[in-house]
């Protein structure tokens, strides 16, 4: 197996005759798969063009383009895109699995699969690309391409009476296969509670004639005939037990390898808030299947810089982390309207409290779900996921140590921030990336994030104006009820909160948070395209002081 479960080993562009080895190398793959790792070699070759001054290895490596291209024209004219087998989710081929028993269906390649993408690939289906069917024998991905094309797909009736899978659907779905893959992957919740009553009314009936079966045989014989009941009567609960069972069994939703994260509680305090983190696992690195743990602001800044720092993730997206609760604006309004109390009637300072109450708890809610969507995502990802840093941060019951960052961090951070937009430009101007497609994402992004920061700047100034509209109304009704001498009216509701306050609010939290929270999203894209512009402007930097050394014959030690 290599180094990256996911990744074939044995492929290169050294020189035609290893170009040609690639290509056998990928030979019965999924072709999106192998049209990919093509284009990336094609890509890398030609970086190594750019680098390299020998005439013989440029010569080879030119060469080894020819043979990918070739190989990439003949891909497009045959369309063999449309020969991929996208996979089905373990979980879904699972759901269904109670089929394969009511078709006796008897596979015993295919069950053999199903254990190694279940268990060896932890249902990751690249990885699958390096797991062998046997010794000697090829990999599962290959096998599995291979069986698929001996099963008709396009002369077949997929679905039954009930919208179950026919007996030939089933032969697809135990190679994690299905023409209609989006339908099995929506349904799975209801092909469980059909092929689980399915599963039940079956047991009954297996019940029942082994009951009569004994009943029979026990006609001639008293005691025989009281031992047969006694063991009838135990063999009709037990499908009301395997019932009760399955139930049980369905409020259970983690699976193998689960990993759930959510905020289940949380405390504002003056100067803090207290988040209550509730996870849920059955991964194999924890020590318990679920617990909780108390965590404030500084602690998930303190697990984002860990990913940000840990050079592993420099290819990944690392998600933003959560902006810092701040109730400064909410409790110094409490407190000016608290101040200026005798100056308001009764009624003006009732709603005045209400709405700013009612922003306070949107803006408290706001908080809470930006810290939990940042714990679900690095829960949901197949290698974050594993990070041990996350671990403790989940798992660790005691303090972190994470304090708010003082006047020095805090410039620190500024000079760092002003480094990285330096570093970016500079990097733009001086590095061209010879793979166009990250040159246009760079560009994409670039143009995507100003003008996202440039709509959130427009929204947040509309949003405050809004707000100030709506303080302005609520002077203006209660002016007009005490000119009228009326002590209920509707001016005050129309005005104050059913328009403008109501429209601010909505406004803030679904138009102006949801352009921050992408604005935010496609700052963390373009940082990893500068680390990638960084990384090949010191791959170019090593490869110039090498070739420079050897031209002065100097020893080069690696």
């Amino acid at each position: 197996m290599s180094d990256k479960p996911d990744t074939v080993p044995g492929l290169g562009f050294k020189d035609q005759e290893k170009a040609q080895e690639t290509l056998k190398n990928l030979e019965g793959r999924d072709p999106d798969y192998q049209k990919l790792a093509i284009k990336g070699l094609i890509g890398r070759a030609k970086r190594t063009l750019t680098l390299t001054k020998d005439k013989d290895k440029l010569q080879n490596i030119t060469d080894a383009i020819s043979v990918f291209e070739q190989w990439l024209k003949d891909f497009e004219s045959n369309n063999l895109a449309k020969e991929n087998r996208p996979y089905l989710p373990v979980l879904s081929v699972k759901a269904l699995l109670p089929l394969k028993d009511k078709y006796e269906l008897k596979d015993e390649l295919a069950e053999r699969f199903l254990k190694a993408y279940s268990e060896e690939a932890k249902g990751e289906y690249k990885n699958l690309r390096t797991i062998s069917s046997g010794d000697g024998e090829p990999t599962w991905d290959i096998v599995r391409n291979k069986q698929l094309k001996t099963i008709p797909t396009s002369s077949i009736d997929l679905w039954d009476d009930q919208d179950l899978p026919t007996k030939e659907h089933m032969e697809l779905v135990l190679w994690a296969y299905s023409p209609e893959a989006s339908k099995i992957k929506k349904n799975v919740s209801n092909y469980e509670e059909k092929l689980g009553n399915l599963k039940i009314a079956s047991d009954e009936e297996e019940a029942k004639e082994e009951k009569k079966g004994r009943k029979r045989k026990s006609e001639g014989s008293s005691s025989s005939s009281q031992s047969e009941e006694s063991n009838a009567s135990e063999d009709d609960e037990s499908p009301k037990k395997k019932s009760k069972k399955a139930e049980e069994d369905k409020m259970v939703p983690l699976t193998d390898n689960s990993l759930v994260v959510d905020i289940s509680d949380a405390l504002s305090e003056k100067d803090k808030v207290k988040f209550t983190v509730h996870t849920r696992t059955t991964m194999n690195n924890f020590q318990k299947l679920e617990f909780l743990v108390v965590r404030q602001h500084e602690e998930f800044i303190w697990l984002h810089d860990r990913f940000e720092e840990e050079p592993k993730y420099a290819g990944y997206i690392i998600p933003p982390p959560p902006p810092r609760p701040n109730f400064d604006a909410s409790r110094e309004k409490l407190q000016r309207l608290g101040e200026g109390e005798g100056t308001m009637t009764k009624e003006e300072f009732t709603k005045m409290k209400q709405e700013l109450e009612a922003e306070y708890l949107a803006t408290f809610k706001k908080t809470v779900a930006m810290h939990e969507v940042f714990l679900t995502r690095l829960a949901c990802h197949s290698v974050f996921r594993e990070d041990s840093h996350l671990h403790v941060f989940l798992e660790y019951d005691q303090d972190l140590c994470a304090r708010p960052k003082g006047k020095l961090q805090q410039l620190g951070g500024l000079v760092k921030s002003l480094g990285s937009t330096t570093d970016q430009y500079y990097l733009n101007a001086t590095v061209r990336d010879v793979n166009d497609f990250f040159e246009q994402q760079m560009v994409s992004l670039t143009e995507y994030h100003t003008q996202l920061r440039d709509a959130t700047g427009r929204t947040d100034r509309m949003t405050e104006k809004h707000k100030e509209l709506a303080d302005s109304y609520i002077k203006i009704s209660s002016g007009l009820l005490q000119l009228a001498n009326s002590d209920n009216g509707h001016l005050d509701k129309f005005f104050a909160r059913k328009v403008e306050s109501r429209v601010a609010s909505d406004q803030d939290l679904k138009l102006a948070d949801t352009l921050r929270y992408y604005m935010r999203d496609s700052q963390a894209a373009k940082s990893l395209l500068v680390r990638r512009l960084k990384c090949l402007a010191n791959y170019e930097n090593a490869n110039r002081a090498l070739e420079k050394a050897r031209h002065k014959n100097k020893d080069i030690h690696a």
